[in-house]
């Protein structure tokens, strides 16, 4: 194992997810919690390059780049996960309840819950200025990604996975492939203490989102319209959330991959199974959008199994004993599974779900996100969001018997009771009965907010009795602000911003900053650079240590031809170590 990057080479601000993107594949996006925000981080070398051989000794030096949406505190807030789909679009998932850094209220119960998965393009030249002119030059200016879209049925949103849409008949796939599985942490808003860690948990649900058509990126009054999408809601496959331990997920043709953290397992999902029970509309009374291409439902009769969790014979004691999978990613036949608790990374053969090869990292409820980096080395990154380093772990192969099988078949024995799911469906949209009001109004779903909302100055940001918060934030977005005198600050070191309604912003700093957005302190700067542009971070790779103590891989004993299983201790990692510096 090899420390590629720290918070300080990095750029990294608590590293949750990682992945690298699709067309520019040098690049490596990790998305922040603690910021916001995601870090690029550009390996030496154009994207086709030998950026990542077995040594890298062609390349040592990496570069890192900041980037958020301009209203990140609502499109990226608490960020748990990301996912790409092949054409460059991204979507990233919140384990936020909508907060607004706090403003919402101030005291009581924070956060409306309009919260959910959020669209972006990744295209250099679709990012935008503070003032929202596209094509921002960031050898010059703070350039910011732009959104494309939002929905909002999901807080505490833990992974999310592009469904790829790998169909055997042909028109199947939907026309913008914008669909996305994602774990739902909140669900009915449930909460419970667990006893073993103090960890505060919430059960959810598997969720599927279908973007559909985007908006696209505007800046406009009322532009932004969520009403064509398609949301489901799958209630059987229950998922439980454990606060600040991300739960990702992986796509392998029509398999998703979960790390039901909470729930002590690591499940597979038929993404074709289930079916439409009823409107998810009182269940669930937040929701997007009241138009009617807005698809919101209930379905239920999934098809999945529990793959891994405690009573899989092959699994280490001590994974057995406390097992909290965390990333998760697939090449091959092998699943890749990290245990939270314990700091082990699980190598699992997907086909007869068990554990091949063990590798310790020594660094127990830190590690977070998986990635497998395609190509000629295919190796191993990971992220220790307690230490906030990007890790990198060599692997000659990873063969196990999965990867030349047929599709692992799924017990018979489905959903809720084969009994219940084999039998027609009832009709329950017809019956279904309101429940009770809606207690917070969500901004996109009153479209009759006036243009003026939220100008009258004369009125305070905040209720001086209940501290609850005279506006709607969302709304407040939605009418084109990006600086308002009730939302979160754009500006950095104090400054303060001016809006243009349906444009942007720009900053007027404090004494000793300056910078488009007040992001350079000149106190701290020589004098012939107080006028250089925002400029990228980056570090220099150390030559490597083996350090056999430290990290070990280690062969599943109970994985023998006596146990009537076959011998798949095949998957063999070589175990590096190094250090990063300027």
């Amino acid at each position: 194992m090899r420390t590629i990057a720290t918070r300080s080479t990095g750029d990294f601000d608590v590293p949750r997810d990682l992945q690298f993107h699709p067309i520019r594949t040098n690049e490596l996006w990790i998305a922040n919690k603690g910021s916001a925000d995601v870090t690029i981080v550009t390996f030496g070398g154009d994207a086709g390059s030998n950026a990542f051989n077995t040594d890298m000794t062609t390349y040592k030096t990496f570069g890192t780049e900041r980037l958020s949406d301009r209203a990140k505190y609502h499109y990226m807030a608490q960020v748990s996960s990301l996912s790409f789909t092949p054409e460059g679009r991204f979507a990233t998932c919140q384990e936020s309840t909508n907060t607004y850094e706090g403003l919402t209220a101030k005291g009581g119960e924070n956060g409306n819950k309009f919260m959910g998965p959020t669209l972006f393009e990744s295209k250099v030249d679709r990012r935008v200025t503070s003032m929202g002119r596209l094509s921002c030059d960031s050898s010059k200016e703070t350039c910011f990604l732009r959104h494309i879209d939002m929905l909002h049925e999901s807080p505490f949103c833990m992974g999310i996975v592009h469904d790829s849409e790998e169909y055997e008949c042909p028109g199947r796939a939907t026309m913008q492939k914008n669909v996305f599985w994602a774990f739902d942490g909140f669900g009915r808003g449930g909460t419970s203490t667990t006893t073993t860690t103090t960890t505060t948990t919430t059960t959810g649900m598997l969720m599927r989102y279908d973007f559909e058509r985007a908006h696209g990126g505007c800046n406009s009054y009322l532009c932004a319209d969520h009403g064509e999408a398609e949301v489901r809601r799958y209630e059987d496959v229950v998922l439980t959330r454990m606060e600040g331990i991300v739960s990702h997920m992986a796509m392998d043709g029509r398999d998703i991959w979960v790390a039901d953290t909470g729930g002590h397992r690591l499940l597979r999902v038929d993404a074709d199974s289930g079916r439409s029970d009823r409107t998810a509309i009182y269940d669930f009374p937040i929701y997007s959008s009241t138009h009617l291409h807005f698809n919101y439902k209930i379905w239920n009769c999934t098809r999945y199994e529990s793959v891994l969790d405690a009573t899989t014979p092959s699994m280490l004691v001590e994974d057995a004993a406390n097992f909290m999978p965390s990333g998760v990613v697939v090449t091959g036949g092998i699943i890749y599974v990290s245990n939270h608790a314990t700091g082990n990374i699980l190598a699992v053969d997907k086909y007869h779900g068990i554990v091949v090869r063990t590798l310790k990292t020594n660094r127990p409820f830190a590690l977070a996100g998986l990635e497998i980096r395609k190509g000629n080395s295919g190796h191993l990154f990971v992220l220790d969001q307690k230490k906030e380093v990007l890790l990198r772990i060599a692997q000659t192969f990873g063969c196990g018997d999965g990867g030349g099988k047929p599709r692992r078949p799924y017990p018979v024995a489905i959903g809720q009771s084969a009994a219940v799911c084999g039998a027609a469906s009832a009709a329950t949209d017809t019956i279904a009965t309101v429940g009770a009001a809606i207690v917070h109004d969500p901004g996109y779903m009153n479209v009759a907010i006036p243009f003026d909302y939220g100008m009258d100055t004369s009125i305070p940001c905040h209720d001086s009795a209940a501290g609850k918060s005279n506006f709607n934030l969302d709304a407040l977005l939605m009418a084109g602000h990006t600086c308002h005198r009730c939302l979160p600050e754009p500006c950095h070191n104090g400054g303060q911003c001016a809006g243009v309604q349906e444009n942007g912003f720009t900053c007027t700093c404090k004494t000793g900053f300056t910078g488009d957005v007040c992001q350079i302190d000149q106190r701290a700067v020589p004098d012939d650079a107080k006028n250089l542009a925002p400029s990228s971070g980056g570090g220099v790779l150390e030559e490597e240590e083996v350090q056999s103590d430290d990290v070990k891989g280690t062969d599943n004993e109970s994985l023998s031809v006596g146990h009537g299983r076959p011998s798949l201790g095949c998957v063999a990692l070589l175990v590096f170590l190094a250090s990063c510096m300027l």
